[in-house]
């Protein structure tokens, strides 16, 4: 299946950031309090219905630049379905590379989504109180992570590079 991306960029209106929120803080719900419970409690439940929230971004945003209109996210967040049909999305604060745990699909396609939601901004009614942009950077199948990324065996990934990564003109297949 090929997939056509229509755009690199995707800016949030306040509709979708609002579903962005709600399904971020839904994503925490079972952890909420629990810093055993959640293998990435290091800042606490605030931060990470933050986080959720923006990687949430990144899916609806994604979903956006190749035509889906009426993609809702998910909840789930225990590997069961694909975060968009066809697609996992790695969000990136530092837009270092696309990063595949053990537990991670190898035969799934990645796409690493940076920007967006991260970045504070003043909001106006001049762009319709429009975030920042998400921007698609790179993409990769799991197999292309693992065959040429660099495994940590501390934190048990694999990362590969932007710079390695399949460039958003080529082909999503």
């Amino acid at each position: 299946m090929e997939i056509k991306l229509l755009k690199t960029e995707h800016a949030l209106l306040p509709w979708e950031e609002a579903i962005c929120a709600r399904v971020g803080y839904e994503r925490q719900i079972p952890y909420l309090g629990q810093p055993k419970a959640n293998r990435n409690y290091s800042e606490g439940d605030v931060w990470e219905i933050w986080q959720h929230s923006i990687a949430v971004g990144s899916e609806l945003a994604f979903a956006r630049m190749i035509g889906i209109e009426d993609f809702m996210p998910h909840v789930n967040k225990w590997k069961t379905q694909e975060d968009v049909p066809g697609f996992e999305i790695r969000y990136s604060f530092k837009k270092t590379g696309i990063r595949l745990s053990s537990w991670d699909d190898e035969n799934a396609t990645y796409v690493l989504i940076g920007d967006g939601l991260s970045l504070k901004t003043r909001r106006t009614e001049h762009n319709n109180w429009a975030s920042e942009p998400y921007r698609a950077l790179g993409w990769a199948t799991g197999k292309q992570i693992k065959e040429q990324g660099v495994f940590d065996s501390r934190y048990n990934y694999w990362m590969l590079p932007l710079a390695n990564t399949n460039k958003m003109e080529q082909s999503l297949t």
